[in-house]
């Protein structure tokens, strides 16, 4: 019907027990996940990781797909399926590649409010997610959001990569992942 599913695993346990569930994302847009399922950790690997390259970090199938696409399909992208499970994700992904820098790519939730003031979920994950993993040893880390032009039609549902790079083309996302990686070598020539 022109829907997707995504498996859902959780890396750092044996094969045979990673599969927790399923996202069904269906033609019209609608997500899905295996119902009783337990979400945390669970994450989608979009390529292959070398030692030592960076992987990037976002929370959606089509984010990540957008990220890769921008990244020549150079570096892998883990699949975190939500802004809480950033810092989950980000920690089991140090934890079995230590010597990897991490890009943590956050949704700009820009209209999000909690008690009626500004509150976006995405950004601040991100951020909880890059500081987990560096209390946690990592020091290549950067974390990066969409940065949309000003003038662009953004509605309050246009939060991601892959909402950018639908409005402004896949050179804005590209333009972004080439700074995350520039910052990367950046820390590595200091660190």
């Amino acid at each position: 019907d022109g829907g997707i599913v995504i498996p859902m695993l959780r890396y750092d346990q044996p094969r045979e027990h990673a599969l927790k569930g399923v996202q069904t994302i269906a033609a019209d847009g609608t997500k899905r996940f295996t119902y009783g399922m337990e979400k945390p950790g669970t994450a989608c690997r979009l390529g292959l990781v070398s030692v030592g390259d960076p992987i990037f970090i976002a929370e959606g199938w089509a984010t990540a797909s957008s990220i890769r696409a921008a990244l020549d399909w150079r570096f892998p992208v883990f699949v975190a399926f939500d802004a809480y499970n950033l810092p989950v994700v980000a920690e089991i992904v140090l934890g079995m590649y230590p010597t990897c820098p991490l890009v943590i790519c956050a949704d700009d939730d820009h209209a999000t409010t909690r008690n009626g003031l500004p509150w976006n979920t995405g950004r601040i994950q991100a951020q909880v997610a890059m500081d987990s993993v560096m209390d946690a040893g990592a020091r290549l880390v950067v974390r990066t959001h969409p940065a949309f032009l000003p003038g662009t039609r953004r509605t309050p549902g246009d939060t991601d990569f892959n909402d950018l790079h639908r409005l402004e083309g896949l050179a804005a996302v590209r333009e972004a992942m080439q700074v995350a990686l520039e910052c990367i070598e950046e820390l590595r020539r200091h660190a």
